[in-house]
């Protein structure tokens, strides 16, 4: 606005104030990239496609919106990509996408009650005016549980959540408008925000797998380097988030740069932290504690194949690990208990074997979200507060609400407790009564640092039953 009125006040234009007001009219280039070209969320695809053939047709007139899914949750460690979910599944379906945040609501204004509601209904009516947006609300947890407020500002919390509720409430009557709700703590939110109706889908985006981390890297690399060339060096980055991938992409781009070539595998390494060689003392232990896993997955009958791999250096506090152990497990759409504990099994196996072989327990099992214990506790939890597994059938609380973080109740804390040591217990069992076993694949291991072990690998015996 600064220049054209500066040009206007000269009373000509000359050809560069031309190009200036020019510049400033043309609507920005859109560097949003859509799904459709984005690497990673192979979780999500199946139903960001069926939804992009319904707002097709509800665009053509072929469908009703109340019969598209109009909400859905995001939740993920940092750094997974829900930001950029949420602006790429905007750009795939044709839609506007109107961005917002839980903090921004609680900031609009001077922070009162009055304000904050006046914020919520504003991006509620800016994404029904763009009549086809995604309404994209970050922070979500920060909304609130109206059965865990106890912060002594009741009646604040209580009028907010009421007021997302009444918002999303009327989705189906919001002509256009796809809901997408992002959090890193989805057990955080009242369950009433989550049912049938409101954010009824809840998609979860976890770390990259294997095969993303290459694809994500070269993506960000403009395809300058295929992904298949960038394994050697991806493959080890096991706790990467997108959002590392992506940093690490950037800071070999700008080393090329400097150097006035074109980007190298070697920038990539180059950008990588300084890795220390593992000592024989560090190998040894992390071969046991996966070699751990390998041996009660085979000998519980729940994988057809295990992975194991182990690292020849290492980088302290970063995200490579010194090894990792990978399953391919029996296909079986119902899990039963059996299954479900022998999971648990498995994820304590590598600390059952650091305690039996070498009478001590490192931080390798714990520690991070997605960690053994993590997941182990998450299943547990799950048996216990969803499932009936435990000595109670009472139903506490949705599964997909309980991931590595969850905290359950005083009243299923014991629960998961006692799951968790009983089959602590059967595995350290397995690997006592296999030791020979073990002491096999160690030496392989070692020797090695991979090898892959199918079912009829082991001289398994028989699997112990279920402990009582």
């Amino acid at each position: 606005m600064e220049v054209i009125e500066a040009a206007v006040g000269r009373r000509h234009l000359d050809a560069a104030s031309l190009r200036q007001i020019k510049a400033l009219l043309q609507k920005p280039e859109d560097i949003t990239p859509s799904l459709d070209e984005l690497p990673g969320y192979s979780g999500q695809r199946a139903w960001v496609e069926g939804l992009k053939r319904d707002v097709a047709d509800w665009k053509a007139g072929k469908l009703a919106w109340q019969d598209v899914d109009r909400g859905a949750l995001i939740s993920g460690p940092p750094g997974t990509g829900k930001t950029l979910f949420a602006k790429a599944l905007a750009k795939t379906l044709g839609l506007k996408l109107v961005a917002t945040s839980v903090g921004e609501w609680q900031s609009a204004g001077t922070g009162h009650l009055g304000d904050m509601v006046r914020s919520m209904r504003a991006s509620f009516e800016a994404a029904k005016a763009a009549k086809g947006a995604v309404l994209f609300v970050d922070e979500l947890d920060s909304i609130g549980d109206r059965g865990n407020i106890n912060s002594g500002y009741d009646y604040y919390e209580m009028m907010v959540v009421n007021t997302f509720l009444d918002l999303t409430a009327g989705a189906a009557e919001i002509e256009g408008v796809i809901i997408l709700g992002a959090t890193n703590h989805p057990y955080r939110i009242d369950p009433a925000i989550l049912r049938a109706g409101r954010l009824e889908k809840h998609l979860r985006l976890d770390l990259p797998t294997r095969e993303e981390r290459a694809e994500i890297v070269s993506f960000h690399l403009n395809g300058r380097i295929p992904p298949s060339d960038l394994r050697g060096v991806t493959d080890g980055l096991v706790k990467a988030t997108a959002a590392d991938l992506e940093w690490l992409a950037r800071q070999a781009r700008r080393r090329a740069r400097a150097r006035g070539e074109p980007v190298t595998v070697a920038d990539i390494e180059a950008e990588l932290p300084a890795r220390t060689p593992m000592p024989d003392s560090m190998t040894y232990k992390v071969a046991v504690h996966e070699a751990g896993h390998a041996l009660v997955a085979l000998h519980t009958g729940v994988v057809e194949e295990v992975t194991v791999e182990i690292e020849s250096s290492y980088v302290e506090n970063g995200v490579v690990e010194g090894g990792r152990t990978s399953y391919r497990f029996i296909h079986d759409d119902l899990l039963g208990e059996q299954i479900m504990s022998a999971r648990i099994r498995v994820c304590l196996a590598g600390m059952a074997a650091e305690e039996t072989v070498l009478g001590d327990r490192s931080t390798g099992a714990g520690g991070t979200a997605g960690s053994d214990l993590a997941e182990a506790t998450a299943i547990a939890t799950r048996m216990a507060a969803s499932y009936g597994m435990g000595r109670s059938l009472r139903f506490v609380t949705p599964a997909a609400q309980i991931d590595g973080s969850y905290k359950a109740g005083a009243d299923v804390s014991p629960e998961v407790d006692r799951i968790l040591a009983r089959e602590y217990v059967a595995a350290k069992d397995v690997i006592e009564s296999n030791s020979y076993l073990l002491e096999g694949l160690v030496a392989r291991l070692i020797v090695e640092r991979s090898l892959t072990v199918g079912r009829d690998g082991l001289d398994r015996g028989p699997a112990p039953p279920l402990p009582a």
